[in-house]
């Protein structure tokens, strides 16, 4: 993996460093650093940054400035690096140390060079001219090392195997594998001399894997031979490692021995779920989300067994789905397909949808099917995921662009179009269903961007999302208690903070795009309406509008008991990161890069002077998830694309992974920007049938659908309840085209 955070700052200038008690905080940061607390170690080595400027220690400033641009490459912080390696190119010219030093010269270029590498590593799925400017940096790198050694006298051998160790990580990404395979070889015997275990394990997987992308098999499973038997009980990373490698033999002429692929798999995840297990009681929601983003790309391997492991793979996907998920909230205790099994009732069934990697890496979408009486779950290959992006409309939009694209016509494109909808639920897949009259879905991959749940070909179907068909056997009824109601904000008033803790890296995804943040009147009608309604059926609601909705209020009130939480306001989501099998995306940063707007936002976002530390009117999806909403039942998130986010093997970074984290039971969201209007009419119609419902715990999707039913046939608006002039309008409106109809998804409201 990539360490070249320790090796390079020995290399840079440490020994110049003038004060011990600066030596003592550096070390400190670098700890952090080992500890994989990268996104502590940045904040220290920024904090120690500015010191050390303020003190004229220009060696000080540019190793911390440089480390916490290595700390940032960890995070795939691109943003951080761009900013930290301008500062560092501009710091390097225009200080007088380099040019009077040799030794600082030659070491802060190679480490300037190496983070220029990794930042265009970082950019190559955004930027496609990223792969040559990464490779030139690293050339530099090397021409500096060598520099260096002329010079001192000084071989350095582990800085040079961390700088190849990052151009084998380019090299894999580009699918260069027989370039690779030279510096994979290089690294294999490097560690084999200078041995240092953990790191001749990596250079020996990693040669593996580069074998078996050339379809030498052989060859790569003799190269962890050696390694397997004694190393696999404490790196159990080569159980997946040869795994992969016969799956990938099976694929290319069916010569790989799938009982054994079976069994180095299932000792994975075993050994995975034991270290889990050992360690989340001490682990931050922070470090939880690493640790599973780390791995998330690994665990889609084992899906590829299909058909010969699907009760393995029911239960991997109960266990990554639910378990880790909801862990915090729902107890250890460890669920299997059987135990969904026996809680479906007749005519009922349960999918878990699975994306997970085929033949030469190919991404493949396939679903398991459990009914009552089932022998095993029954494997359903859906197809390619490429296939699909690519499937078009009558009018010529493919499937991918109708998801991208937040336009109402790409959306009315997609939902209209019945031929699209039978190459998700194709005839396999209902053929697996059989008869069944109400199907529990959890999605997975391009399926949580999608709402397949209006797609069945039989609409006589009832279809409910879940996050995990093991809400089957833990979920509580919703009940129909108080509700926080948050709607009528004001965007740019003046908003007092009262407290220095804040999601900045969240603030900084909102300031970088530069937007203006629009009023929606309407949606001061929808909380009107809606605490109207409820009112005359005596419910004692709380209200949040204008500049009393702000993000602090919230954390105050959210978790004061309220049953129901209801927020109509802006939402959004921005990003996406993607790993390899050599150098997994960690992202800690994922769920900052969704959330909703609240009051104040859009003063704190066009002020140059304001403070990100401080409290900015934006609640993102990492903020919520600290939250104790244990209490709330279910939270309306009445907001442009709440329900979108990083889509891993385990859910979906965004405010779905948020408020499951936070302990919310169920949650009504939307995959792509909603009509204000129509939106009004289709929540305070929720409302209304939700109040007609007189059970303690009344039936969530009944309401919805109901109130759906009244917005395609046109219902006369609802805000008769209201004084605003909506109740006056006494007509027909009408919203039956998909992109009103379908935008907001429930899930887990069983």
């Amino acid at each position: 993996m990539k360490k070249a955070f320790h090796t390079i700052l020995f290399a840079i200038c440490a020994v110049a460093v003038n004060s011990i008690s600066a030596q003592s905080t550096f070390k400190e940061a670098q700890m952090l650093n080992d500890c994989k607390e990268y996104r502590k170690a940045a904040a220290a080595f920024a904090r120690l940054k500015e010191e050390a400027l303020a003190a004229g220690n220009e060696c000080l400033y540019m190793d911390c400035l440089l480390a916490e641009g290595e700390a940032a490459y960890m995070l795939d912080w691109t943003s951080t690096m761009r900013n930290v390696l301008n500062e560092a190119i501009e710091f390097f010219n225009a200080s007088s140390l380099p040019q009077s030093n040799d030794s600082i010269y030659m070491a802060w270029g190679e480490a300037i060079n190496k983070l220029t590498g990794s930042y265009f590593y970082c950019m190559m799925d955004f930027d496609s001219s990223a792969y040559e400017y990464a490779v030139d940096a690293y050339i530099k790198c090397m021409e500096f090392i060598e520099q260096m050694k002329r010079y001192t006298l000084d071989d350095n051998p582990m800085l040079k195997a961390t700088v190849q160790r990052e151009m084998l990580n380019l090299l894999y990404k580009k699918r260069e594998y027989e370039a690779a395979l030279e510096i994979a070889d290089d690294l294999y015997m490097h560690w084999m001399n200078y041995y240092d275990e953990e790191k001749f394990v990596d250079a020996a997987t990693s040669r593996a894997m580069v074998l078996a992308r050339l379809n030498r098999f052989d060859e790569a499973l003799e190269c962890i031979g050696d390694i397997y038997d004694s190393m696999c009980r404490k790196i159990p990373g080569l159980y997946r490692t040869k795994g992969k490698i016969l799956m990938m033999q099976n694929d290319y002429d069916g010569s790989g021995d799938i009982a054994e692929a079976r069994k180095c798999y299932e000792k994975y995840i075993k050994h995975l779920k034991q270290e889990i297990e050992s360690q989340i009681g001490e682990m931050t929601d922070v470090q939880r989300e690493q640790y599973w983003l780390n791995i998330s790309t690994l665990l889609t391997d084992c899906y590829r067994l299909g058909e010969n492991a699907s009760e393995m793979l029911y239960d991997l996907a109960l266990y990554s789905k639910g378990y880790l998920m909801q862990h915090k909230i729902e107890g250890k205790e460890e669920y299997r397909w059987k135990d969904i099994r026996r809680v479906l009732k007749k005519e009922e069934c349960a999918i878990e949808f699975i994306q997970y990697k085929g033949k030469n890496d190919e991404e493949w979408l396939g679903a398991m099917v459990v009914k009552p009486g089932c022998k095993k779950p029954e494997f359903v290959k859906i197809g390619k995921i490429d296939a699909i992006n690519r499937l078009r409309t009558p009018y010529g939009a493919t499937l991918e662009e109708c998801i991208s694209k937040d336009d109402a016509w790409y959306k009315n494109e997609l939902y209209s179009d019945t031929a699209i909808f039978r190459h998700i639920w194709t005839d396999g897949l209902l053929s697996a269903i059989g008869k069944s009259k109400k199907v529990y879905f959890a999605p997975d991959g391009i399926t949580h961007q999608i709402a397949i749940e209006y797609m069945l070909p039989d609409n006589t179907i009832e279809c409910r999302r879940l996050s995990s068909t093991r809400v089957l056997l833990t979920h509580k009824k919703v009940k129909n208690g108080n509700m926080l109601l948050c709607g009528g904000i004001d965007y740019y008033a003046y908003v007092e903070s009262h407290k220095e803790e804040n999601d900045v890296e969240g603030f900084m995804v909102l300031h970088n795009q530069s937007g203006y943040i629009t009023d929606l009147p309407g949606t001061d009608n929808e909380r009107r309406d809606i605490y109207t309604l409820r009112k005359l059926e005596n419910r004692n609601d709380t209200v949040l509008r204008g500049s009393t909705a702000t993000d602090e209020n919230f954390a105050l009130l959210a978790n004061s008991g309220y049953k129901l939480i209801h927020m109509s306001t802006h939402g959004y989501f921005v990003g996406q990161q993607r790993g390899t099998d050599l150098k997994p995306a960690v992202a800690d940063n994922a769920l900052s890069e969704s959330g909703i707007i609240l009051a104040g936002a859009g003063k704190n976002l066009i002020d140059e002077d304001f403070n990100p530390n401080r409290s900015d009117g934006i609640l993102t999806a990492k903020e919520i998830s600290e939250m104790d909403l244990s209490n709330v039942d279910m939270m309306v998130l009445s907001a442009c694309q709440t329900g979108l986010g990083y889509v891993t093997s385990d859910g979906v970074y965004g405010m779905q992974r948020a408020l499951k984290l936070a302990g919310v039971k169920s949650m009504m969201l939307t995959l792509w920007s909603v009509s204000d209007y129509a939106s009004y009419l289709l929540m305070v119609n929720f409302y209304k049938e939700l109040e007609k419902d007189k059970s303690p715990e009344p039936d969530i999707y009944q309401a919805f659908n109901k109130a759906r039913k009244a917005l395609i046939e046109g219902e006369e608006s609802p805000a008769r309840f209201s004084v605003s002039s909506l109740s006056r309008r006494g007509v027909k409106n009408k919203y039956d085209a998909p992109h009103y109809i379908n935008a907001f998804i429930i899930i887990d409201a069983l």
